[in-house]
């Protein structure tokens, strides 16, 4: 499976696009989306997930598509992406209650199993402590910071940044995948 590299003209949103590129406006509709972004370090940048009704069966499936932005303004393709629907099981499970929810009944095994994986994500997200500014936020293994520096205890700021136990700040992009507690 090959991905797909294409000029995508600025403010549209990505059920727009996607919905244009990959999908027949007349045949399908959107019910529910997200956009996740992927570590630093994958293969691509985010991935986008929908639930799609077949409006010609009723059906309704998952659409998984990973993909970057090449941010060089002078180069015409500045968009790559990698269309898959749930029956090949794709590897990214970090799909909504509210997509997973709108899926209708399926017999294909593949996308059974990514159901599960992507349920499965759902309800540990759901379990992770929330945390709000000033909280103590330890996790299961220390973290080492490019100064060198490594710490287990860290204060949360916002988002992915953090008061190191020095006083400086670090971000953490990605953050709540990590084993943790809040203290």
């Amino acid at each position: 499976m090959g991905s797909t590299g294409i000029h995508r003209r600025k403010g549209q949103t990505n059920r727009e696009f996607f919905a244009a590129q990959v999908l027949s406006p007349e045949h399908h509709e959107v019910l529910a989306d997200i956009t996740r972004r992927e570590p630093a370090g994958s293969e691509w940048s985010n991935v986008y997930y929908a639930a799609v009704r077949d409006n010609r069966t009723g059906s309704v499936f998952a659409l998984v598509i990973p993909f970057t932005r090449v941010p060089n303004p002078n180069a015409y393709t500045n968009f790559y992406y990698k269309t898959m629907d749930e029956t090949v099981h794709p590897l990214y499970y970090d799909a909504t209650a509210a997509i997973l929810d709108a899926l209708t009944d399926t017999t294909y095994e593949g996308a059974k199993e990514w159901r599960d994986k992507a349920r499965e994500a759902v309800n540990a997200a759901a379990a992770t402590p929330k945390v709000k500014r000033g909280d103590t936020v330890k996790f299961a293994r220390a973290l080492t910071f490019t100064s060198g520096l490594a710490a287990d205890t860290l204060t949360f700021v916002e988002r992915s940044t953090f008061r190191l136990p020095t006083g400086q700040l670090a971000r953490i992009p990605n953050w709540k995948r990590l084993s943790f507690n809040v203290a």
